[in-house]
């Protein structure tokens, strides 16, 4: 609910969700496969230029403490790094869909 990416991902339908960070870390695994077949049915592609912007969400939220601010982790799709970023960053969103 605090997540605005995963209101988007939730508004595209049923059974569309935001990964959590450990699914985003598969796709991480697999993003050159992905983007391959992606590209060939004229889909969009993750970015992973580092001059793109390739921080990419999950809805893994990380443990509040004290007043700090809520937080989810992302990850760099140019290197896989992962990090915690406050709710309100506007990071990159993709949306998931079992079939």
């Amino acid at each position: 609910e605090r997540l605005q990416a995963a209101i988007w991902c939730n508004d595209k339908g049923e059974g569309w969700y935001l990964p959590a960070r450990c699914e985003m870390d598969v796709l991480y695994k697999l993003v050159t496969i992905l983007n391959t077949e992606l590209q060939k049915i004229g889909a969009t592609q993750f970015t992973t230029s580092s001059s793109g912007g390739t921080v990419y969400w999950s809805s893994t939220e990380e443990v509040q403490v004290g007043s700090n601010p809520c937080k989810a982790f992302g990850i760099y799709f140019n290197s896989g790094l992962k990090g915690a970023y406050p709710v309100y960053d506007q990071l990159r969103v993709r949306a998931m869909k079992w079939f």
